[in-house]
């Protein structure tokens, strides 16, 4: 049986990870930039969320005149604010997470036979995997908190319906609820630059461990 076929089919796929892997690499100093400017903006419109919190807390405390009207229109104003915030982020969360699986096959394309001694790359290898495999189910949990914040708010605003002689309770629970979730949104896209940035610096610091764990080329790809 002439395998040929198979084995071009294995080195065209290891030759794009390695092609992707690198190009992942090249682009991570540049990607933490731009998360880092994203994030500067992604302050100032959680201010501003902040700031419209604040004030519908103030107008459901002393009910001034037309208030359930102007809390409705914040409402309106936050939404949309925080809707735009998840338009941004979902993109760059994916992104992340595809970057990671990548980097994840690369490692394990470089892990060697099975053997006794020297095995200390090998382990800088696993150390690596683990902190991305776990770096990438923390952003799909984090993609799983924006469809359960839709969630909660509808139900609260059922329960504004049915029950109006608790509105104000639940007026102060829809502007927490807001509050938090603008928060959490700004705290979850610092972590993932700084898991990017850690990522970074713990590959090119341990790369040769990475490439060649037994110090010596112990697999069928490399970057270099």
């Amino acid at each position: 049986m002439n395998d040929k076929p198979t084995k071009e089919t294995i080195q065209c796929f290891e030759k794009r990870l390695h092609d992707e892997s690198q190009k992942i690499l090249d682009q991570l100093p540049t990607k933490i930039i731009e998360l880092d400017t994203f994030e500067k903006q992604l302050l100032e419109t959680n201010s501003k969320i902040q700031k419209k919190c604040e004030e519908g807390q103030k107008k459901v405390l002393t009910k001034e005149k037309e208030w359930q009207s102007k809390i409705d229109k914040l409402f309106e104003e936050i939404s949309v604010d925080i809707r735009s915030m998840h338009e941004q982020i979902k993109p760059k969360v994916f992104s992340f997470m595809n970057d990671l699986d990548k980097m994840v096959l690369f490692i394990n394309g470089h892990v060697p036979a099975i053997e006794d001694g020297n095995n200390f790359g090998v382990a800088v290898q696993e150390s690596i995997e683990k902190l991305m495999t776990e770096a990438s189910s923390g952003a799909y949990n984090f993609l799983r908190e924006i469809p359960k914040y839709y969630n909660q708010r509808s139900k609260m605003e059922r329960k504004l319906q049915n029950h109006e002689q608790l509105e104000v309770g639940f007026y102060h629970v829809l502007i927490e609820l807001d509050r938090k979730h603008a928060l959490s949104l700004t705290h979850k896209l610092r972590s993932l630059k700084n898991l990017y940035l850690i990522i970074f610096d713990v590959i090119t610091k341990n790369y040769q461990k990475i490439v060649q764990p037994k110090g010596h080329t112990s697999a069928k790809i490399s970057l270099y």
